[in-house]
């Protein structure tokens, strides 16, 4: 304890750690595997955390400070530093190793920066608040599309600097690998927005009020507090803005903007603008379903005294209707951020209660064919699909529901978009004799419909059979052996896959999909007029 709090008081006195922490920033986007055994997010909060209040006790490993340290001193000193072996041993969360619900629900929201796509956020940014230009304008200085604008000059900018350097991936390394010279260099210029950064802002007509409302200080990235649920940038000891992690900036922006306001609007203004936006999300989801699935039919808003309403019945030609309940709440940042009590009240107050109510409206519409319940959420619960069937709180809320469907508000995008109106029986059935193996780890919707467009040309069903002859027992903890296995372009996944599953192993599968991601900023910055951002 006391050598690490040493160390954690050497590098406050010694270092300017926003400047080091932009090297652990490059250091993560270089070995991008990392982020799995020790996620960036928790290891620049512990650094924050034990270099403002060094008598704490620290939250994470002693690795996390070793990193720290080497990062200092331009990872050189020590090449057995980072091997995977040790971080395995010390870090507080190995994936794979343990599956006790909320502990792993709440370390993967530390690990997966954004639950969309950044063209998919930002998105959203204009369709949530849009609405409310006045009063941002009015409170925080600058509109929905100001703020997405902003962001994406940043993309660019981060983009253009990284531009010419080569760059690898080092996903199945054994250990992690420094990066060049040139490449720490190109970040901390992407990253930082200095003078000319500034001039180049207003070049575009675009306001540095989206930035400083985006930048705080060192210490409020500590853990216990809102964290990067509200700050993307913190000033170095040049006093520039410097952007933490590039690929959470959207994720930010979006808690970001709803805390700001409610931080300005007064009590009974808060309860009116808490109301509209509930409704809102309910019209989105509505017009997502009209929008990718043209044949459908949507009503909402049936009321009962004593049982509540039916935000959405969805209703598809010779299958039968979809019950959609919409819960347009973000996850709190403290809860994600800070501490598990918090979390768990968050994930009960949407998934559970929702849950509840879509229980309510089945007898509600006992009078039609309910064939599947939806639960659509804006907060992002990583983990939430996996859990929907074994033990934990959230498979016993969905007990009894048919064909029950946890997901957030871009992967209902994604599944929209993906799975045909007609496929979704089949996708349905087939996601839920998936689940029910616990062979396939997940963290999301996305990921099960990437694995459904997979499973012929990886003979996932055949292996779906086979463990059931076997009667395996769902509610065991994962077979060895463990492989994760990160989405490619078809024919390019490792060999192991098979054999890892055939010998009674568990995937984890991550899923990944380019066209779709490119396609939503194409789509964004058709929607911004602004075709110049599209090939930075």
């Amino acid at each position: 304890m006391s050598d690490y709090l040493s160390q954690a008081r050497e590098l406050a006195q010694r270092y300017d750690l926003v400047d080091l922490a932009t090297k652990l920033s490059a250091f993560y986007a270089y070995n991008d595997h990392i982020a799995w055994l020790v996620p960036l997010p928790t290891l620049l909060q512990d650094l924050a955390e034990h270099c403002a209040q060094t008598g704490s006790k620290p939250s994470t490993p002693p690795i996390v400070m070793r990193i720290a340290l080497s990062a200092s001193k331009g990872f050189s000193s020590d090449s057995r530093l980072l091997s995977h072996t040790e971080i395995k041993t010390e870090s507080s969360f190995a994936l794979g190793e343990s599956l006790n619900e909320i502990p792993t629900m709440l370390a993967q929201t530390k690990r997966i920066f954004n639950p969309g796509t950044g063209g998919q956020m930002l998105a959203y940014v204009l369709d949530k608040f849009g609405p409310h230009d006045l009063l941002l304008a009015r409170h925080l200085g600058f509109t929905s599309q100001e703020a997405c604008l902003s962001v994406r000059f940043l993309h660019a900018r981060m983009l253009r600097a990284m531009a010419r350097i080569p760059r690898s991936r080092f996903r199945r390394a054994d250990r992690a690998v420094v990066p060049p010279r040139s490449f720490f260099d190109a970040w901390s210029l992407g990253a930082t927005l200095d003078e000319a950064g500034r001039r180049q802002l207003g070049a575009h007509g675009l306001s540095e009020k989206v930035v400083g409302f985006l930048t705080g200080e060192w210490k409020n990235f500590a853990e216990s507090g809102s964290s990067f649920g509200r700050w993307a940038f913190a000033r170095n000891a040049r006093g520039d803005p410097v952007l933490l992690i590039p690929g959470m900036l959207c994720d930010t922006l979006v808690s970001s903007i709803h805390m700001g306001l409610l931080e300005k609007l007064s009590e009974s203004e808060q309860g009116s603008y808490g109301r509209i936006l509930g409704r809102r999300f309910e019209d989105l989801v509505a017009n997502m379903f009209l929008q990718k699935w043209p044949g459908v039919h949507v009503s909402r808003g049936k009321k009962v005294p004593n049982l509540g309403d039916v935000d959405l019945a969805v209703t598809l030609p010779n299958w039968g209707a979809i019950v959609v309940q919409c819960k347009g709440r973000l996850l709190r940042p403290v809860a994600r951020w800070g501490r598990e009590e918090l979390f768990l009240s968050d994930l009960r107050r949407n998934i559970i209660e929702a849950a509840n109510q879509a229980e309510k409206s089945l007898q509600i519409m006992r009078q039609v064919n309910v064939s599947a319940v939806f639960i659509v959420l804006e907060a992002y619960f990583p983990g939430a699909t996996f859990f929907s069937f074994g033990p934990g709180e959230v498979s016993e809320s969905l007990q009894g529901l048919p064909h029950p469907v946890v997901l957030s508000y871009y992967d209902l995008e994604y599944l929209l978009s993906t799975v045909h109106s007609d496929a979704l029986p089949e996708y349905l059935q087939w996601r839920e004799a998936i689940l029910k193996s616990r062979r396939f780890i997940v963290s999301d919707e996305f990921d099960m419909v990437r694995l459904f467009e997979r499973r012929s040309e990886l003979a996932i069903d055949r292996i779906i059979e086979v463990s059931e002859s076997r009667r395996w027992d769902a509610q065991t903890q994962p077979k060895r052996p463990i492989l994760v296995v990160i989405d490619e372009p078809a024919g390019q996944l490792p060999s192991q896959f098979r054999e890892a599953l055939q010998e009674g192993g568990t995937l984890i599968f991550i899923g990944e999909d380019t066209e779709f991601y490119m396609s939503s900023l194409e789509s964004l910055d058709h929607r911004l007029e602004l075709p110049r951002f599209r090939r930075p």
